[in-house]
C-alpha cells in the first residue's frame, strides 16, 4: 500500500473500505450492489442506535454514517487490516 492509493483518500464516499476492527471485517462498497443493507449492518456492529434508519443520507455519507472507512488510518495501520488474516475482507459484486 502506497500513500497514493486510493482507498486511503476520504474524498469519494465509495472509494476507502468501511473498516470494522471490533468484529475484523473490512468491507468494500459497490453502489447498487447491497452497499445499503451492508452499511446499515456495519452501523449495527459499530453500536450506533440509529442504525436501521432509512434516512440515505445517514447511511452513505461518511461524515455523518459512524463508520471508520480506511482513509481515516495511518498508511501502517491500513495496510495491517489488508495483510492480517485474521481480517475477513468482503466485497459484493453484481453479474
Amino acid at each position: 500500500m502506497s500513500p497514493n492509493d486510493r482507498s486511503l483518500h476520504c474524498d469519494e464516499w465509495d472509494k476507502s473500505p468501511y473498516v470494522n476492527e471490533e468484529n475484523k471485517l473490512v468491507f468494500c462498497t459497490i453502489p447498487k450492489v447491497a452497499c445499503t443493507t451492508f452499511k446499515k449492518y456495519l452501523r449495527k456492529f459499530a453500536h450506533i442506535a440509529k442504525w436501521k434508519s432509512t434516512n440515505e443520507n445517514e447511511i452513505h455519507n461518511p461524515r455523518i454514517n459512524g463508520l471508520k472507512r480506511m482513509c481515516n488510518y495511518q498508511i501502517d495501520k491500513a495496510s495491517h487490516f489488508l495483510e492480517d488474516d485474521s481480517f475477513m475482507k468482503v466485497v459484493f459484486v453484481r453479474e
